[in-house]
């Protein structure tokens, strides 16, 4: 995991060894396809430039080659299901952090 948040440059080494928080590496991770998303993009690009050429149907893009963001559905967050906001969903979740608050705080993901 370091060597992908600081190969693809997310994060400065200083920042990764010294003040990052565990929480934040899985946003980094889960977003990390985003970083060679132009290269993806300008690679089907080229793709579709000389397919097109070559063909005398008319071609999409997508017909290409499709990509994971294509697809309007998933541009939402990944694995992150809508939920709405109530007063009884908020209660329910601070009672199941007070439930595993011990569990948290050994874990390092919160501090005493």
């Amino acid at each position: 995991m370091t060597k992908l948040c600081i190969e693809y440059g997310c994060v400065s080494v200083g920042y990764y060894l010294d003040t990052m928080q565990p929480y934040e590496l899985y946003s980094i991770l889960s977003n990390l396809h985003l970083k060679v998303k132009g290269d993806w993009e300008r690679t089907r690009n080229i793709m579709y430039a000389v397919c097109q050429s070559q063909s005398t149907k008319h071609l999409k893009v997508t017909d290409i080659m499709s990509l994971p963001w294509d697809n309007a559905e998933n541009q939402t967050i990944r694995n992150i299901k809508k939920v709405e906001l109530t007063k009884e969903y908020i209660e329910a979740m601070k009672n199941e952090a007070i439930k595993h608050k011990e569990e948290y705080i050994n874990s390092g993901l919160i501090e005493k």
